[in-house]
């Protein structure tokens, strides 16, 4: 666990150094927050909670449910960790922090209503819309 912790930082710093001013003149404070997926509620985003000093880009971190192996111990599911996105009129370019790919974000729908946000699955990365609503 300690490991992911340092990797995860590293990698953070690294984007950090080599990241973009962020071009993107939409207000994402309305996303600002939690938010908890209504199928499986164990799912959730945290907008801006992760971002790392000198960053400017926009960063959300997904926490999933960990998975109990056959020997008792607790795994991590794919795809948990931060992420930075953009976002566009009606869609939401994501990219993975811990993926090998550095420069391959991942366009996908995106709608925002009140405090219901719906997106396209860029977990499992299936043709479905996953529905998010604001917890605080």
């Amino acid at each position: 666990m300690k490991y992911l912790l340092y990797l995860t930082a590293i990698l953070a710093i690294f984007f950090a150094a080599c990241s973009k001013k962020n071009s993107n003149p939409q207000n994402t404070t309305e996303l600002t927050g939690k938010w908890v997926r209504l199928d499986i509620v164990t799912d959730t985003l945290d907008f801006e909670s992760f971002n790392p000093p000198g960053s400017n880009d926009k960063w959300l971190y997904l926490k999933r449910e960990y998975k109990i192996s056959e020997y008792g111990t607790r795994k991590a599911v794919l795809a948990e960790g931060p992420y930075t996105y953009l976002i566009a009129k009606d869609s939401i370019q994501v990219q993975w922090t811990l993926s090998s790919c550095m420069k391959c974000p991942n366009t996908y729908f995106f709608r925002k209503d009140e405090n219901i946000i719906s997106i396209g699955n860029f977990i499992d990365k299936d043709n479905t819309v996953l529905t998010f609503k604001k917890i605080n």
